[in-house]
């Protein structure tokens, strides 16, 4: 049984998990290392909040909620590290703080961890809807080319989660496909919510009944989608009659027996109206965290021209959600709107500035490879289960997790000619190209709509290239360097 330790490794915060001689380490952000912390010295969220706001800043009844949304989901892991034996005295905590670089507040990720710690697993194919904007296209088992495929095994997923497990992995998310169209889910899911790490998440569109939510009692989160409140408006997009109102009947129910709920919601043309009002109700009903996303041309085809929302509006519906966010944080629900301008963008590229070095730390957009492994169906490894077409490494039938993240070959992009192999074509010829860390915010919708894994913001221009020649302008001869290839 693996134990876990905090440090700070090379002026970096980490989460280490022992397992006898051998440290697998995985790099934190600062913030979430302080909370872990205080909540290690055995603070309640009320003390941990005001101290945060001490040492951090920030609002008060912001913070708050991070703390119950944090302590929440890490309970177990928190147990754990109370009974590690570690010291966590303030003058302890204070003492690591001062360690930490201060460049690594900024940090998005950090260093590759030596073992995943975010797992994907796409279970199965089968589905019980057939959404208009799913980005894996409404023939799923053909996009998955899942045809003559077997899904793995009741016995293979357990015992690679134990591997998980044992490398100190500190979530599993079972997704399809629909996870719950698996006959044997329910069995899966109850011999793995004993291991209570990694934490288990699953996201479904089945309403599930009382008797599945009382097997699911101890999941780390259960996850609906639903698009609106209007069961009309759900046929439409899904081709199920009667979704909206059972999936509201469904977390409902969750919520009365104890079982976190997040809610995820896809906006479209179509049912952006009622948004906020979808959003509103869920959380009045006992979910968690809600998240909207836009809906993403992930293959560019007719249909998104009418579902797909103009700048405007997201940015207005974006708005109005975050806004609600604000308004029910301290209570330790998380609403958030997944969209970022460009104008966002170029923002996170300025506050990365300098912290890409050769060789080192770098600041990336896309966790794939670095922090996260996804498994598709059939037991490959994959880049993301929103690029199930991309070359696959490793296989669960015949390597353990651990080889399989060793064998990961994302890493082989980023040495030599390989760079410029694996990005985009207006990249190649760029001076900045030495500088660059060769990451997108999203590398399923690089490769979708410009074939190659690494490259500018998908549909945007360059947000590192704008920002670096703004420097120049900015400051001609006399300014500080700038990163450019080097020959």
């Amino acid at each position: 049984m693996p134990s876990f330790i905090l440090e700070v490794h090379e002026g970096l915060p980490s989460l280490t998990t022992v397992r006898g001689e051998e440290k697998l380490r995985r790099y934190q952000n600062p913030a979430a290392f302080l909370m872990f912390c205080l909540f290690a010295q055995g603070f309640e969220e009320t003390e941990a909040a005001e101290l945060f706001t001490q040492w951090r800043g920030g609002g008060a009844e912001e913070n708050l909620g991070r703390m119950k949304i944090f302590k929440r989901d890490n309970w177990f892991l928190i147990e754990e590290l109370r009974r590690s034996g570690q010291e966590f005295s303030a003058g302890e905590t204070s003492r690591m703080l001062g360690e930490i670089e201060p460049e690594a507040w900024s940090y998005l990720f950090l260093r590759r961890h030596d073992a995943p710690s975010y797992v994907t697993w796409v279970v199965t194919d089968k589905c019980g809807t057939r959404c208009i904007y799913c980005y894996i296209g409404q023939d799923i088992p053909g996009a998955y080319a899942s045809k003559g495929q077997e899904p793995p095994s009741r016995d293979l997923i357990l015992r690679r989660v134990r591997e998980m497990h044992d490398l100190g992995c500190l979530e599993l998310l079972l997704t399809g496909g629909d996870p719950f169209c698996r006959n044997d889910v329910l069995d899966i899911v109850e011999e793995l919510i004993p291991l209570r790490w990694p934490t288990v998440r699953a996201i479904t569109k089945c309403p599930l009944s009382p008797p599945q939510h009382e097997r699911l009692r101890g999941i780390g989160r259960l996850g609906y989608s639903l698009d609106s409140l209007d069961d009309d408006i759900v046929e439409q997009l899904t081709g199920a009659s009667g979704l909206a109102t059972k999936i509201l009947k469904s977390i409902a129910d969750a919520n009365e027996r104890g079982i976190p709920v997040g809610v995820s919601v896809t906006a479209t043309k179509l049912n952006a109206g009622g948004v906020v009002r979808l959003v509103e109700e869920v959380v009045r009903l006992g979910a968690v965290e809600v998240v909207v996303s836009p809906v993403v041309p992930f293959e560019p085809a007719e249909r998104y021209a009418r579902l797909g929302l103009s700048d405007e509006d997201n940015a207005h519906l974006c708005r109005e959600v975050t806004e609600f966010g604000r308004e029910v944080i301290s209570s330790g629900v998380t609403v958030a709107y997944d969209y970022h301008t460009t104008e966002e963008q170029r923002r996170f590229v300025q506050s990365c500035f300098g912290q890409r070095e050769e060789g080192g730390r770098t600041a990336l957009s896309c966790s794939s490879g670095n922090t996260r492994m996804f498994i598709g169906y059939g037991g490959a490894g994959i880049l993301c289960d929103r690029a199930p077409r991309a070359a696959a490494w490793g296989d669960v039938a015949e390597q353990s997790i651990r080889e399989m993240w060793d064998a990961n070959p994302l890493e082989a992009f980023f040495a030599g000619a390989l760079k410029r192999d694996n990005c985009a074509e207006e990249c190649a010829g760029c001076k900045y190209f030495g500088g660059c860390t060769y990451r997108t915010t999203c590398v399923a919708d690089t490769i979708a709509h410009r074939g190659v894994h690494f490259g500018p913001p998908e549909n945007c221009p360059c947000s590192f290239r704008e920002f670096l020649e703004g420097q120049e302008a900015a400051h001609p001869p006399k300014g500080r360097a700038l990163p450019t290839d080097v020959p």
